[in-house]
């Protein structure tokens, strides 16, 4: 700023002088539409995006008026509107910077609503950009259903709530704006042109993510035809001590890293867990470290797991981002489905998990696995839920074929009077195919943790999933988790 106002010239006119720079400018071939309050390494960010987009095949020049336009010398607004109308006539292609998300700031400011305004007017080719952090912050409103708070943004359109750095400013364009019509017309032809652009965006990160609605078959009958059941004898410790041993070996042979998202409260007792079967607890908390954490565990550890335990609603970002991660990377998530069916926010987070990419293993207590069934749009349980239920396994079987989860159940079996050191809970848990019931004291203990327990065990499951040598197997690796 010093040397350009030395010089009494625009920047871009300042760096054409001079050979080391003069490669820099060129015949434009994108108008930027920003704003001024904008990150500057924000609207970098979102250009780079334009310039790596494979439609481009030239070099991109970008004319962006704070470093076009000389700002030393006072412009009178006839000057300055002449200059942009015709600007954006001879480059023909107007980029919007879409920042920041939910409420773009741009639909406020008056420069940039006269810019969108001239380049439809003029049948400019009209692209709205935003940065790759923006970026990932769209796509988890569309995973999540919530593109309506952008749409909504919309409505924030006024000509006669428009702002501008110079109060004079504002009054010619909102002149210039009267004067080609209503200025109800005029919101309108602007928000149909930014919604029609956030349909086809939107339609594009779905078939990125190859998701639509939660699939279920279009027709559920009463009665789903299952294969028939196996039924095991009800687990206990020493019957499975042994294989369950030989996998806990491989699992601290292998030093496997567990990406965590859970809330506050349960953080320490789970990494303190996964630390002592010498697992490596990758405790998440930021939405955008999600990927860069993905990446560099990729690449220097290998295989891993993701544990959602107990959802905290303000973290909704992170548990979106961490099972699309898990999806890109093949990697298989535990969704620990701790208080769904009480608290209505974390029912919300869970149902829009599911439509992003299934669980491989559900651990839910009964209530909450009522819930679930909701969302696989079941009929209606003939009765609530329970480990005694009738019929319990055929519906456990049937959660299970519709989620293409194992799921695991808990439920309370305490009887009055009954002794203290008796185990008063019991899991079961199942697949299409089969059905297995452990128990022990030391379940007991953990369950009585609440939420926090159970993130122990979605954690533990989590763990347990990274030695399975089959996903058939699934079942008797989360019952082995169990033990």
């Amino acid at each position: 700023r010093t040397k350009t106002k030395l010089h009494n010239m625009s920047l871009t006119t300042y760096l054409s002088q001079y050979g080391e720079t003069s490669g820099m400018i060129g015949p434009a071939t994108h108008f930027i539409s920003h704003c001024w309050d904008d990150h500057y390494s924000d609207l970098v960010d979102a250009l780079r995006e334009v310039a790596s987009d494979s439609q481009f095949k030239q070099n991109c020049y970008f004319w962006i008026d704070i470093f076009c336009i000389n700002q030393h010398i006072p412009h009178s607004f006839p000057q300055i509107l002449d200059r942009i109308e015709t600007t954006i006539v001879q480059i023909s292609h107007v980029v919007i910077i879409f920042y920041p998300l939910p409420a773009p700031r741009f639909l406020t400011r008056a420069w940039c609503l006269f810019e969108i305004l001239c380049a439809l007017r003029e049948n400019a080719v009209l692209t709205i950009r935003m940065c790759h952090r923006q970026r990932r912050i769209f796509e988890e409103c569309v995973l999540c259903e919530r593109v309506s708070e952008v749409v909504g943004s919309l409505a924030n359109i006024r000509l006669s709530t428009m702002k501008t750095t110079f109060r004079q400013d504002l009054h010619h364009i909102q002149m210039w704006m009267r004067s080609l019509g209503r200025g109800n017309d005029i919101e309108e032809e602007i928000q149909m042109a930014i919604r029609m652009w956030l349909m086809n965006i939107s339609r594009k990160v779905l078939s990125e993510h190859d998701i639509g609605d939660i699939r279920v078959p279009e027709h559920i009958p009463e009665k789903i035809s299952l294969p028939p059941p196996t039924t095991p004898t009800p687990t206990h410790i020493r019957d499975t001590r042994k294989e369950m041993l030989e996998t806990l070996s491989k699992i601290r042979k292998k030093h496997v890293p567990i990406h965590v998202a859970t809330d506050l409260t349960s953080m320490t007792l789970v990494s303190n867990v996964l630390l002592a079967i010498n697992c490596i607890p990758l405790l998440v908390v930021c939405a955008e470290e999600v990927p860069v954490i993905f990446q560099a565990v990729s690449n220097a550890l290998g295989t891993s797991c993701v544990s959602l335990g107990t959802f905290g609603t303000n973290w909704t970002h992170t548990y979106t981002a961490s099972v699309i991660e898990a999806k890109r990377n093949g990697v298989p998530w535990v969704l620990g489905a701790s208080g769904i069916g009480m608290f209505r926010e974390r029912g919300y987070v869970a149902k829009q998990l599911f439509a992003i990419n299934r669980p491989a293993v559900i651990v839910a207590r009964d209530c909450e696995l009522e819930t679930i069934a909701t969302y696989l749009h079941m009929p209606p349980l003939p009765c609530p839920l329970h480990t005694s239920s009738p019929h319990v396994y055929d519906i456990l079987r049937r959660i299970s074929v519709l989620s293409n989860a194992v799921v695991v159940m808990w439920s309370d079996i305490s009887e009055p009077n009954s002794h203290p050191d008796s185990p008063s809970f019991t899991f079961i848990v199942s697949d299409s195919k089969v059905a297995v019931e452990v128990r022990s004291n030391d379940l007991q203990k953990c369950v009585l943790l609440g939420g926090d327990g159970q993130a122990v065990i979605t954690a533990l499951i989590s763990a347990f999933l990274t030695v399975r040598v089959r996903a058939s197997e699934t079942i008797w690796t989360v019952a082995n988790a169990l033990v």
